[in-house]
């Protein structure tokens, strides 16, 4: 990780030795880790030794610049080899290489995960960049002092506590953060380089800009079975990229068709032998243990942590502050601290994971793909498509004609009709707040889901790969595991496997009410056929009990957040989680008063962390 700010003028000597003592709050773990700082004319750096590379270029060098990367290059080889570099150089060096050569167009030469700041001192010219699936975070602030950057919230505490956005922590209460602009975090002036995006900054120029763009042409192969050998080729590419390390190697399994396809790929390049491969589940539901231990016992793994608690972070509600220094995005990053801590006691270094699966190359919406059929009068496709025999197939596809005659789009859907229904309890913020930022509205649209969309890419496009999605959770889970020295990768996530994916056409992807079709029948020949078979996620009962103290609102609220909450309304809420039953806390309506609790103690425990004396909103 790195941090820096670029001064407006000179900073005193004061200042920058005061920046590089508090620098160190922001090791998590000092035992394997370290800050280096630095101080050059106006900007000063810090890097995490063990996580990112720097290169300072020597003063005797035609351009003197700073360069600090934290990255994870599936093409350096390539790069070095082509540019003919020392095979020695780190990443930061490369990086700089390839900028004063190809300049802003450095980036599109880069393939992986990663966040970058480059600072031509000469020209005092600050480049920035960030990975196209947005795995390796990056912030700027726009600070009295100038402009600082980083790759972690928390530095910007240092410069001074920055304001807090009262729309975002509306919008955070009512479950639609996803409505408010990504580029926006909970703090007012600090922004989010988006995915696929670079930054330019001068002295009289602030530039922003996407570099890359996923394509929707479609390829033309001879025959299905070359579709599926076109995606098993890129599917195994991916998880080689990242499997084939020197060191002991993890996986999230959930028994899942993506976490075991990820599994058990990542087996077939890893080198060290099975005792060093590690898997980390979570076992909440009756038939979670079969199908995790299905996948250990074919490959014969010898280690296997498992947790049946998911709510086992509770007891440590402060981590979030600590190593994001802002309330969580996504909770699963949290959630899977448990994981990363076993892992660094093992010695793995690096951790795979099946996200991205659902949100892309597995998607499973079937209902969208006949809307895109009857788009396009693919009447011979839309037969194959429904499930059942020849006459069930007739049936059903004279019916889903007739019933979406004249109408070729997503109608009202179920998901839409859940989360209206939910509204009532959701709404937990004052009316006169959730008048004031059409809370309401942000609400309804996000409800839609993939009502009025034909197109399965365009839905995959704006919806699934969205930032607030994937880059949320891959950004928040990539800090936490960061801390412990585990390198988090998403195989699934992979842009030339997701690009490869989205030129398959769409007829390769479902069969006769098969969902993930192309996916089942490249892999079919690797994974035990009751996971590729299972057409459905249900796992069975809960069987891991719940934690009481999920359902209980934190004592003593902060000020900030009294003021904006329904209070009696929450308080009624709580009540009925404490005396409800097992079954009924997974009905819709008490699943959400979950949330709400949930959310407004997480704001809370942020609030009391960072602004203990009260704060002023940014409204």
């Amino acid at each position: 990780m790195f941090h820096g700010i670029i001064f407006k003028e000179r900073p005193s000597e004061d200042i920058c030795h005061h920046l590089s003592a508090e620098a160190n709050q922001l090791v998590f773990d000092p035992k394997h880790h370290h800050i280096v700082t630095k101080r050059f004319s106006n900007i000063w750096v810090a890097h995490e030794t063990e996580l990112s590379s720097v290169s300072f270029t020597e003063v005797h060098h035609p351009r003197r610049a700073i360069a600090m990367a934290w990255t994870r290059l599936d093409n350096m080889d390539e790069l070095i080899q082509r540019h003919q570099l020392n095979p020695a150089i780190t990443p930061a060096e490369l990086i700089l290489h390839l900028y004063f050569k190809l300049k802003e167009d450095c980036v599109k030469s880069l393939l992986g995960d990663f966040s970058f700041a480059i600072y031509d001192i000469d020209a005092q010219r600050l480049f920035c960049a960030r990975d196209p699936m947005g795995v390796k975070p990056l912030y700027y602030y726009h600070h009295p002092l100038g402009f600082a950057f980083s790759t972690s919230l928390r530095f910007f505490h240092l410069l001074g506590t920055p304001t807090p956005r009262l729309e975002w922590v509306c919008k955070k209460l009512s479950h639609c953060i996803q409505g408010t602009s990504f580029e926006e975090t909970v703090y007012h002036q600090v922004y989010r380089c988006l995915p696929a995006h670079y930054i330019t900054i001068t002295s009289d120029m602030f530039e922003k800009m996407r570099y890359f763009h996923f394509h929707n042409e479609k390829i033309h192969l001879k025959s299905s079975n070359e579709y599926v050998d076109y995606y098993e080729e890129h599917l195994d590419k991916a998880i080689r990229r990242r499997a084939n390390v020197s060191h002991p190697l993890g996986a999230e399994q959930s028994g899942g068709l993506d976490s075991t396809s990820v599994t058990t790929y990542a087996l077939q390049h890893f080198t060290l032998g099975s005792k060093n491969f590690h898997t980390f589940s979570f076992a909440l539901y009756a038939k979670d243990p079969e199908a995790i231990f299905s996948v250990n016992q074919q490959h014969a793994l010898h280690s296997a942590y498992v947790c049946c608690d998911p709510l086992w972070y509770l007891d440590t509600p402060n981590r979030a502050c600590e190593v994001f220094g802002a309330p969580a995005h996504h909770e699963v990053a949290i959630q899977c601290e448990i994981f990363y801590q076993y892992a660094q006691r093992l010695g793995v270094r690096t951790l795979l994971s099946g996200f991205g699966g659902d949100e892309c190359v597995t998607e499973s919406n079937l209902q969208l793909y006949f809307y895109e059929l009857l788009a396009n009068q693919q009447y011979g496709h839309l037969l194959q498509a429904m499930p059942g025999n020849l006459l069930t197939r007739m049936l059903r596809t004279m019916r889903f004609l007739y019933l979406n005659h004249g109408d070729s789009c997503v109608p009202d859907n179920a998901i839409r009709q859940n989360l209206q229904t939910r509204w009532p309890v959701a709404s937990i913020v004052t009316p006169s707040l959730t008048q004031q930022y059409q809370i309401k509205k942000t609400y309804d649209q996000l409800s839609q889901f993939s009502q009025g969309y034909n197109n399965l890419n365009a839905f995959i496009l704006d919806y699934t790969l969205s930032p607030c999605s994937i880059s949320a959770r891959a950004e928040e889970c990539t800090l936490m595991a960061s801390h412990y020295g585990v390198e988090y990768a998403f195989p699934l996530l992979d842009v030339e496997l997701i690009q490869c994916y989205l030129s398959i056409p769409s007829n390769e992807k479902y069969y006769r009410g098969q969902k993930r079709y192309l996916h089942r029948r490249a892999i079919s020949k690797h994974l035990p056929s009751g996971i590729t078979s299972r057409n459905s996620k249900n796992m069975g009962a809960r069987m891991s009990p719940y934690n009481p103290k999920a359902f209980i609102l934190n004592e003593d609220l902060h000020p900030g957040l009294l003021n904006i909450l329904q209070k009696e309304k929450l308080r009624q809420q709580s009540q009925q989680l404490k005396i409800a039953s097992a079954a009924d806390l997974e009905t819709p309506l008490l699943l959400q008063a979950r949330r709400n609790i949930h959310t407004v103690n997480t704001l809370d425990t942020w609030l009391k962390y960072f602004y203990p004396k009260g704060c002023d909103w940014q409204v």
